[in-house]
C-alpha cells in the first residue's frame, strides 16, 4: 500500500470515527431540526415518547403533534399548528415539566416546514433572507429559550426566572 493510499484509508477511517462520535452524542436523528412528525419526525416522536413518559402522558390526553423539536435530552418542542400551541417539556423522567405557548408566535411558523396537512404555509417572508428567530416558554420557575437560525438548526437554553 502507498503512502497516498494508507494516508487516504487512514483519513477515512477518522471521518468514519468522528462521524459516530458526534451522532453517538444525539437523542435522536435530525436532533436541532424542527420535524414534521409526517414524515421522518414520526420517529423522533416515538424516540422522545418512549424515553420520558411525560411526554407519552400528554401524547395520550392532546395526541400528535404536526411537528416536534429536539434539541437535547432534557428540551423537546410539541408544536400543534392548528391549535396555535407549543408545548415545552424541560428535564427527564419524574423530573420533567412542562409549559406552553399560545398562540403561536411568527417565528415558531416562520421555521414550521410546509405541510398541507398540517396547514402551513412555510415562511411567511421567504424573500427575506434568513435571520435567526427565538422564542422562550416558561416552565414553572424556568425560562426555555429556542433559538433557530435555520429550520435545521435549533438550540434550547433554560435558565432559572429572576
Amino acid at each position: 500500500m502507498g503512502s497516498t493510499t494508507r494516508g487516504l484509508a487512514v483519513l477515512a477511517a477518522a471521518l468514519t470515527l468522528w462521524g459516530c462520535g458526534r451522532a453517538a452524542g444525539r437523542v435522536v436523528p435530525y436532533q436541532g431540526e424542527m420535524q414534521n412528525t409526517r414524515t421522518h419526525g414520526g420517529e423522533a416522536l416515538e424516540t422522545v415518547a418512549a424515553r420520558n413518559p411525560a411526554i407519552a402522558r400528554y401524547l395520550a390526553t392532546h395526541g400528535q403533534p404536526d411537528f416536534v423539536l429536539v434539541t437535547s435530552p432534557q428540551d423537546v418542542e410539541l408544536v400543534y399548528y392548528g391549535r396555535s400551541r407549543l408545548v415545552h417539556f424541560h428535564g427527564q423522567g419524574p423530573e420533567t415539566r412542562v409549559g406552553e405557548l399560545s398562540p403561536l408566535p411568527l417565528e415558531v411558523a416562520n421555521v414550521l416546514p410546509v405541510d398541507l396537512r398540517a396547514g402551513t404555509p412555510g415562511s411567511i417572508q421567504p424573500e427575506v433572507a434568513w435571520q435567526t428567530g427565538c422564542w422562550h416558554v416558561d416552565v414553572e420557575d424556568t425560562r426555555c429559550r429556542t433559538c433557530c437560525r435555520s429550520p435545521i438548526a435549533c438550540a434550547s437554553e433554560c435558565k432559572p426566572l429572576e
